[in-house]
């Protein structure tokens, strides 16, 4: 009798490392946080079978997308970097961990938990993190570069209550009486392309939406510590079994070194950084201390008010903007910019965001870095 061959073993392909560089290269960059969420290596990503991809939440269409090209090891980048598949919606399961026991929602849990629809309100915002205060025993969460988004029971709002034209299919799970605060998101270093889809206020393409999931962490309804708010949206994403809505992660902070660690983890995946939040805290409808961003860079906006043109390499194209900040100071921002934008730069009066390592004595910032157009919603 012929012996069975035995399995081939996978093989990292030297250009896509990461989980995040292989879904990305095929469209399903905003799936990364299923599978480092739950500890999963590159290694263990290339034998994973339809079952485990399950019970990691990837809908099907997704699932077929990873199990055909691991087949093919195929990662490449494709034309969009979008998955554009008829919405199926299936019973999907959130793991802990691969093997172990489902998140258990309790049995009296109830999706809606008001008799009317929540008032409206002005979102939360964060401030920032400074290095005397002890985060020990803080809530911490990545900083998702994505578009924050409230839902009011009706419709999502960006925070300056602007209306996103967002799908039936991606709302109509989401509760009526209850607000709920996340991001609109399609994974790391896809800001552009995420703000591109939401800010069609109409004429929407419903297929480009099946790109983002939204990642909720908070519910402002809710009455209470954020410990309760949080228990409700992590049973609210169990209980929909929506592929377009999860509930982001948070666990417990032990110290400044487990930050400086947490940090450095993010931020080598291209993450933005890390978000604090006091334990016990009420949500509150301004910018608070019990909400805090930690970065290892500081980042602000400011208004493009010139060109200057580029030399060398970059001779016809822009080679810096000339930029005035909220303070009024003017500067100039020339890296972080990619061929194609300084191709077709930022226009006057447009607001950028950027990112510098410190102020000098006269207030101008050090080492700016061009990171993107700021969205204006």
């Amino acid at each position: 009798t012929e012996e069975t061959p035995p399995k081939r073993k996978r093989t990292l392909d030297k250009r896509y490392k990461t989980i995040q560089a292989m879904l990305h290269s095929i469209g399903l960059g905003r799936y990364v946080l299923n599978f480092e969420t739950k500890g999963v290596t590159p290694e263990e990503f290339l034998d994973l079978d339809d079952n485990q991809l399950k019970k990691l939440s990837i809908p099907k269409p997704a699932r077929n997308k990873i199990l055909r090209t691991k087949e093919t090891g195929d990662w490449v980048p494709s034309l969009n970097n979008s998955l554009v598949l008829p919405y199926e919606e299936e019973n999907l399961n959130k793991s802990q961990k691969l093997g172990e026991e489902h998140h258990h929602v309790p049995s009296d849990f109830r999706v809606e938990q008001h008799t009317r629809v929540p008032k409206e309100i002005s979102v939360m915002l964060a401030d920032k993190w400074e290095d005397s205060l002890d985060p020990s025993g803080w809530w911490v969460s990545e900083k998702l570069d994505g578009v924050r988004a409230y839902w009011n029971g009706k419709q999502l709002l960006s925070r300056n209550k602007i209306a996103f034209a967002a799908p039936k299919y991606f709302t109509e799970k989401l509760p009526k009486t209850v607000s709920l605060d996340g991001e609109l998101w399609m994974g790391r270093n896809m800001f552009q392309n995420c703000i591109s889809v939401v800010k069609r206020y109409k004429n929407s393409n419903e297929n480009d939406w099946q790109k983002i999931v939204y990642v909720l962490f908070d519910a402002p309804s809710i009455q209470g510590t954020f410990e309760k708010r949080l228990e409700y949206i992590t049973n609210l994403a169990e209980t929909i079994k929506s592929p377009m809505v999860r509930a982001h992660e948070h666990y417990v902070c032990t110290g400044k070194q487990h930050l400086e660690r947490e940090l450095k983890k993010v931020e080598e995946l291209g993450g933005e950084g890390l978000m604090l939040r006091k334990p016990e805290s009420e949500y509150e409808e301004r910018r608070s201390k019990n909400l805090l961003k930690v970065k290892s860079f500081k980042d602000a906006e400011a208004t493009v008010i010139g060109h200057k043109e580029g030399t060398g390499r970059l001779q016809g194209l822009m080679g810096a903007i000339i930029v005035r900040n909220e303070q009024g100071v003017e500067f100039k921002i020339g890296s972080g910019f990619n061929d194609n934008q300084r191709r077709n730069p930022p226009k006057k009066g447009q607001k950028v965001t950027y990112k510098y390592m410190e102020l000098t004595n006269k207030g101008v910032p050090r080492f700016p870095t061009f990171m993107r157009l700021h969205p204006g919603v």
